[in-house]
């Protein structure tokens, strides 16, 4: 037998339970009729390719690196406009001395 790290085993058998519950849900929605597995071995040269091109992918370059600042510049930009807008309409809105004291105060 093959000597597969336990982190492996627990990473295979995440992905059977949640393919056995795909096709159970497949099966309830009757979209799909029941899929037969194959009978054959696990090719494990090509289980271990396949993982290490996972372990290699950089999620960073996936996404653009560039879309989390962005989003940081959209999201700075908006609260200074609407910090702006408060302020002027503070400003305006403001009570007089003569609202407050009922005098000028210099």
């Amino acid at each position: 037998m093959h000597d597969i790290p336990t982190e492996t085993v627990r990473d295979t058998a995440l992905v059977l339970c949640h393919s056995a519950l795909i096709d159970k849900y497949l099966e309830k929605i009757r979209t799909c009729k029941k899929v037969l597995t194959r009978n054959t071995q696990t090719d494990y040269s090509a289980y271990y390719s396949g993982m290490g091109d996972g372990r290699s992918i950089s999620l960073n370059r996936q996404i653009k690196r560039r879309m989390p600042m962005k989003v940081f510049w959209i999201v700075f930009a908006t609260v200074y406009i609407l910090g702006w807008v408060w302020l002027c309409y503070s400003a305006m809105h403001a009570p007089s001395d003569l609202d407050l004291w009922g005098e000028e105060i210099e």
